[in-house]
């Protein structure tokens, strides 16, 4: 057979995004003076003097500090997007696939997102296309990183931290700083702390076809899919400053987590269809098989007070490991049946009967059976509607 000529498709897109909208933040110095008057209006004594105010409004001493808690924590992100189509065939196979990569920065330092997706079809005829056989594969690997919480948590803090709290101390007299409370997310970054989450999946088909006389076909089909995802979570050893001169820090123990999470699912199929028309009598028939099958597994543990700030269980607190597992297996198959009869496309008889089993129910409620029958007129079709225009 001729081979066809190979069809290639490439397109790439490199942008950059930052943060279109965000909320009106106060000055330090406006959310001192407001913070005043609100304490004056219950009856409570100021907060801030008029000499701080003058100082967080003119950004003359480092210790009353005038912070951007976006500006702090946003930036831009480098976004890349890249996709590749393949295509070729002949008159008994046809071939078809693509490969897709994106990969994105986030506006929220610290994180980033990547992910390769797959997809291909091979497609192959023979006997006089009495025989198909057909395979399938298709997936995606995807990473993203956090900080040591998630996006939406730090966004809500940073909504609700004032502008007269500090991001980093000033440095001690061996030049060392401290990140505060509201700061430990870029700090734990900097220590290489974070979320990691790594979602795999695989999905497979697999399909064959057989058509030993007209109007009768023969069809297996096996189908997988795999889902994996990765967690991890790792909060390092760190001091916080108990004030902006970094006087009196505090240390945060460090912790570490994991988990894994596998789901296969798979999927046996068997038919077989049987078609026939007489004049104005038309007859099908199918028969069929079903099994269903899924498995999951979860594994987590974790672990706190690492002697080294690297994410390694071994480096943990042996008397504080904690570990998890459990696994569910479950099973459903069918057995079902379909006759439709028709008789000049206007009178309409179907018949359909299936035996379903579940491993979800006892024993002795696992199996069902499930008939039903419809009939159908199709009075359109019929001599005496012909004169009812308005009837389409």
């Amino acid at each position: 057979a001729k081979i066809g000529k190979l069809s290639l498709d490439f397109n790439t897109i490199t942008a950059v995004q930052s943060a279109t909208k965000l909320p009106e933040t106060l000055d330090s110095w406006i959310h001192a003076e407001l913070t005043n008057e609100a304490l004056l209006n219950v009856g409570q004594p100021e907060q801030y003097s008029r000499e701080d105010i003058e100082l967080y409004k003119f950004g003359i001493d480092p210790t009353r500090p005038n912070t951007d808690w976006y500006d702090a924590y946003l930036g831009n992100g480098l976004t890349q997007n890249s996709f590749l189509n393949v295509r070729q065939g002949t008159e008994n196979f046809t071939f078809t696939g693509s490969i897709g990569y994106y990969d994105q920065q986030g506006v929220l330092k610290g994180t980033e997102s990547d992910k390769v997706t797959y997809r291909t079809r091979f497609d192959s005829y023979f006997l006089n296309r009495k025989v198909k056989f057909g395979v399938a594969l298709s997936g995606y690997n995807q990473g993203v990183k956090e900080l040591i919480n998630s996006t939406r948590s730090v966004m809500g803090i940073l909504a609700a931290t004032n502008p007269t709290t500090f991001v980093e101390s000033l440095p001690d007299e061996e030049g060392t700083t401290y990140y505060s409370g509201q700061g430990r997310y870029l700090g734990a970054k900097d220590f290489g702390g974070g979320i990691d989450r790594t979602r795999k999946s695989l999905i497979t088909q697999y399909y064959v076809q057989f058509e030993p006389l007209k109007g009768l076909k023969a069809k297996l089909t096996y189908g997988n899919n795999v889902n994996d995802l990765e967690y991890q979570r790792f909060i390092p050893e760190m001091f916080f400053a108990g004030n902006i001169l970094g006087e009196s820090p505090s240390l945060a123990l460090s912790s570490l987590e994991k988990s894994f999470t596998r789901t296969t699912n798979s999927t046996l199929t068997t038919t077989l269809n049987y078609s026939k028309r007489i004049k104005k009598h038309s007859v099908s028939a199918l028969l069929g098989y079903e099994r269903l099958e899924r498995i999951s597994k979860f594994d987590y543990a974790k672990v706190t007070d690492l002697s080294s700030n690297q994410p390694i269980f071994d480096f943990g607190d042996p008397s504080s490991n904690f570990l998890r597992s459990t696994a569910n297996e479950s099973s459903t198959v069918s057995y079902f049946g379909r006759l439709n009869y028709s008789f000049n496309s206007k009178y309409l008889l179907e018949l359909n009967i299936r035996r379903d089993g579940s491993s979800r129910f006892a024993e002795e409620n696992q199996w069902g059976n499930f008939p039903s029958l419809s009939a159908g007129w199709v009075v359109s079709k019929e001599k005496f509607m012909e004169s009812l225009d308005y009837i389409d």
